[in-house]
């Protein structure tokens, strides 16, 4: 996206405010989402974690209206609470909110961690938007918390287990 965005000419980022934002959105998003991501599934079956994390959605809408003073009508609060309850019901058996394994509880402690790294980020992308170019934007936070994850995965993962091939 960078590569692309400076072919196109488009304005990069300027000045430590600009930077520090997409810093920040990078080692939120980029950085702390797929590490919590990837994370979660060594402790919780996919689908489990899915049901958990798709709560996401509903926690930044919740905060764009308590923080950023978005409109919901009563409808808009009503659909949130339902969709909340439901995805508590539906993941609460896998939890060990009803005598589950204990390690779901690390996963769930990765779901969190994501699910607010995400969401705050989620809410630093709409206070820039407008300001700076969407596609700049993301492709240097992309780069940005790709580094954050380069260090863990260089002492994390196993890098005999990958075979460089055309298989690959």
């Amino acid at each position: 996206l960078i590569v692309f965005s400076l072919f196109l000419k488009r304005k990069q980022p300027h000045g430590f405010k600009e930077w520090g934002m997409l810093a920040l959105i990078g080692f939120l998003a980029t950085g702390i989402g797929y590490f919590g991501m990837f994370n979660t599934v060594n402790h919780i079956p996919p689908g489990t974690a899915t049901v958990i994390s798709s709560i996401q959605p509903l926690v930044v809408a919740f905060l764009a209206w308590v923080f950023l003073g978005e409109h919901m009508d009563n409808y808009g609060k009503t659909g949130l609470f339902i969709s909340f309850l439901g995805i508590v019901l539906i993941a609460m058996p896998k939890m060990g909110l009803s005598g589950g394994p204990e390690n779901y509880s690390v996963g769930i402690l990765y779901i969190v961690l994501t699910g607010l790294a995400v969401t705050i980020s989620s809410l630093l992308v709409k206070s820039i938007a407008g300001t700076m170019d969407a596609f700049v934007a993301m492709g240097w936070q992309l780069l940005i918390g790709g580094v954050f994850l380069a260090a863990p995965a260089a002492f994390y993962e196993n890098h005999e287990a990958i075979i460089w091939s055309s298989a690959f």
